[in-house]
């Protein structure tokens, strides 16, 4: 999981500013960071997460002033694959932000 935080701006106004950025692996052990890039600071603190309920506890602090992204991904074996199961899988690590 990638999750990426910047001011919040005009997207379409080419303006590129600075940015955090955290890198997780996900487990059955919980969160792993795989990397950070903090030059702003927003998400200072949440690269500690070992979890996704402390990861958006984190989260939440973050003021209305900057932009949050969230980006997931996961690796699918060859084969079949219920696609259900997998969709409700995923989906099942952020019920602390789909509640």
């Amino acid at each position: 999981m990638y999750v990426v935080s910047s001011y919040v701006h005009d997207r379409d106004s080419g303006v590129h500013t600075e940015h955090d950025a955290l890198m997780f692996r996900c487990s059955p052990a919980g969160l792993q960071q795989m990397l950070h890039r903090l030059p702003v600071g927003v998400l200072r603190g949440a690269e500690t997460a070992t979890s996704f309920a402390s990861l958006a506890e984190r989260l939440r602090l973050i003021d209305d002033y900057h932009w949050v992204d969230m980006y997931t991904g996961t690796h699918v074996p060859k084969g079949d694959v219920d696609l259900t199961d997998l969709h409700c899988r995923v989906l099942s690590y952020f019920d602390a932000w789909l509640r």
